[in-house]
């Protein structure tokens, strides 16, 4: 499914793969999942009311739940993942134009220059994973988890709203300590 907004953004999802779209108006939530801390109607308003990245970030701060979801209006984008990252969402720029997606394999089509990035390609075939924001296609980013991305007529911003700050178990016993 394709729709134009704003004249430079395609958002392409894959409708078959659980995701579920809400109209309102000139706006679409394209939602995967769910939340425990807002209704879709009511994220979809929110977000759309929403005047700065500070707005935007405040509200992705608050949502609980495991999700991935794309607002388009005639003005603005934003689109966002959990703090997992349960559900990846893809997004490049390609002559000027966004393309927003849920599968990179959905792009090829307009991709047809596409450069692999030997660094990530390693990192998938040894992990499975690649690191940050990078794929294996120079020109494709994802969203890291808890991050959101907006894109309006002043270009496309990412937006951190969680960063995992990891606490170091001490797992030693007493006695343990004791010895060291």
């Amino acid at each position: 499914k394709s729709i134009l907004l704003m004249d430079n953004v395609t958002v392409v999802i894959s409708q078959n793969r659980g995701w579920k779209s809400l109209q309102k108006g000139n706006r679409t939530l394209h939602f995967k999942g769910f939340l425990t801390s807002h209704s879709i109607e009511s994220l979809q308003d929110i977000l759309f009311d929403s005047n700065s990245d500070w707005d935007i970030k405040n509200i992705l701060t608050s949502l609980d739940g495991n999700f991935a979801f794309i607002l388009e209006s005639s003005t603005k984008a934003i689109f966002s993942v959990d703090r997992l990252s349960s559900t990846p969402v893809i997004y490049t720029e390609i002559n000027g134009k966004f393309y927003i997606t849920d599968s990179a394999e959905i792009l090829l089509p307009w991709m047809k220059d596409f450069v692999k990035d030997k660094d990530s390609l390693q990192c998938l075939l040894m992990s499975g994973y690649t690191i940050g924001n990078k794929t294996v296609l120079n020109s494709l980013k994802t969203l890291n988890p808890g991050e959101g991305c907006v894109i309006d007529t002043s270009g496309a911003r990412r937006i951190n709203y969680f960063k995992f700050n990891g606490v170091p178990l001490d797992l030693r016993s007493e006695k343990s300590k004791l010895l060291i």
